[in-house]
């Protein structure tokens, strides 16, 4: 009787992914405190909620995998790029919509 085991999960430590992306500085790498707290904290969506990016936390390293990896970038590219185009308002309607305002806020007594 032969049993077959799944094959492990590829984790990769967290310092691997440094490179994926940029740092805020030129020539710089992306700090892995950054990514730590992506893990921990996560990164927070226009909506309000956050974003954590998967990992699983083994001793004191944290650990997480190229389709976790992949996963967190496409959900946060997602929330950020709506399909459809905001809609930009003439310098009319720009224009009214400032006069109504400092109309709305003088009835106010502002």
């Amino acid at each position: 009787m032969s049993t077959s085991t799944p094959s492990p999960t590829p984790y990769r430590r967290l310092s691997e992914f440094q490179g994926r992306l940029p740092g805020h500085r030129r020539n710089a790498r992306l700090h892995l405190s950054t990514l730590i707290r992506w893990c921990s904290k996560g990164v927070k969506l226009p909506d309000g909620t956050r974003l954590r990016l998967r990992a699983d936390r083994l001793g004191a390293r944290w650990l997480t995998t190229d389709a976790w990896w992949q996963e967190f970038v496409d959900r946060l590219t997602a929330t950020h790029a709506p399909d459809a185009p905001i809609p930009l308002r003439s310098a009319a309607e720009r224009s009214r919509a400032s006069v109504a305002a400092g109309e709305r806020l003088r009835s106010l007594g502002m």
